[in-house]
């Protein structure tokens, strides 16, 4: 008989708690598991499209007990030699692949804490690594660490100004075409709530330039 794990779902339905716990009994009692890691500079260099690939091989042939079978969670797969079928959604279908999917988000999990104490300023223990507003925010602040992976970032590769460089300068352009319509004093007081700016004292300047400067205006105190 096959071994019956209790509470087993994609790991989105799960709270982190139940995630470790779920980890730590699928990790002591499945026949065999395996966790491949690909990083970040090689999906740069062949994408993640065939990182991810990778990565399914690797830990196809890392298992312990040797697979008979594989259940892909996806519509893809590519260089598997074993038996295998792609299920989409597999991971909220079919037991060991909700398994598979909880190993690997606690193990990212994990990995993520670790990149935290060694990059602190990044705040990886909050967003994980996802394309949150927060990990925005300090690529904006930081520029990209070590770990991040270029491919997907190119625009702080490349030498462009980040969203926070254009912010500043944006915010000393309207500064200045505040001074040309009240005095200095008074566009300084207005400039600590840009929200009222437009509202209140760019009645003078032309319509284009208000409707352009509208929503930089209400996001200055975001």
């Amino acid at each position: 008989a096959g071994i019956v794990i209790e509470g087993l779902n994609d790991w989105k339905k799960l709270s982190e708690k139940k995630r470790d716990k779920l980890f730590d009994e699928i990790t002591e009692n499945a026949l065999a598991w395996s966790v491949s890691l690909v990083d970040e500079r090689v999906i740069d260099e062949i994408n993640i499209l065939q990182a991810t690939f990778r990565a399914m091989r690797q830990a196809v042939d890392g298992l312990t007990r040797p697979a008979d079978f594989v259940y892909v969670d996806g519509n893809r797969s590519q260089g598997l030699d074993l038996p295998h079928e792609c299920v989409v959604s597999g991971d909220a279908k079919i037991p060991s692949v909700a398994a598979a999917s909880i190993i690997a988000k606690v193990t990212r999990d994990r990995l993520m804490r670790q990149f935290a104490e060694q990059y602190p300023q990044y705040g990886f223990e909050k967003h994980k690594g996802y394309g949150s507003k927060l990990h925005y925010q300090m690529l904006d602040e930081h520029g990209i660490s070590p770990v991040h992976r270029k491919s997907f970032l190119k625009k702080y590769v490349s030498g462009e100004e980040s969203p926070a460089q254009k912010r500043g300068r944006r915010a000393v352009f309207l500064f200045d075409l505040l001074k040309t319509v009240c005095s200095e004093e008074r566009a300084k007081a207005l400039e600590q709530r840009p929200g009222r700016i437009v509202i209140g004292k760019l009645h003078e300047v032309p319509r284009y330039i208000l409707s352009t400067f509208f929503p930089l205006a209400r996001g200055g105190n975001g």
